[in-house]
C-alpha cells in the first residue's frame, strides 16, 4: 500500500523508472501535484510506502518552465491524452510494485470506482 505524503522527505530520490499516464487522470486521484523546482521539475507528486520506502512522480523538463516554447504547467497537469512521467526513489527496491499501485488506482478510477 503507498500513501500520497506531502510531508515525506524525498532528498536522495532519483530517476529508477518511467511510467505513461493520463495527467488529468492523475490530478482527479491524487489532486494537483506539489511544485517543485520551477525550472526542469514542474510538479511532483511524493508517495511513502508501508515500509516507508519514499517515490516521487514527476515531470522532466516538460514544460515552458524550462522551454518556453512547450506547453504551460497548468495545461500540462490537465491533459487527458498520455505523457510519459519519471518515477524517483532512494533505490529500484520497490519500484514495480509502486508502478503496478499507479497502474491499478488509475484503471480503478477510470472505471468509476472508489478509492
Amino acid at each position: 500500500m503507498y500513501k500520497l505524503n506531502k510531508q515525506a522527505d524525498s532528498d536522495g530520490t532519483s530517476l529508477r523508472g518511467n511510467i505513461t499516464v493520463s495527467t488529468k487522470r492523475l490530478t482527479e486521484l491524487f489532486g494537483l501535484p506539489s511544485r517543485s523546482d520551477g525550472y526542469k521539475v514542474s510538479g511532483r507528486y511524493v508517495f511513502t510506502s508501508e515500509a516507508g520506502d519514499v517515490f516521487t512522480l514527476y515531470d522532466w523538463k516538460s514544460t515552458s518552465l524550462y522551454d518556453e516554447e512547450m506547453i504551460a504547467p497548468e495545461e500540462f497537469w490537465n491533459q487527458s491524452s498520455p505523457v510519459t512521467l519519471n518515477i524517483g526513489a532512494k533505490s529500484t527496491v520497490g519500484v514495480g510494485g509502486f508502478m503496478s499501485f499507479l497502474t491499478t488506482s488509475l484503471r480503478f478510477a477510470e472505471s468509476g470506482g472508489a478509492r
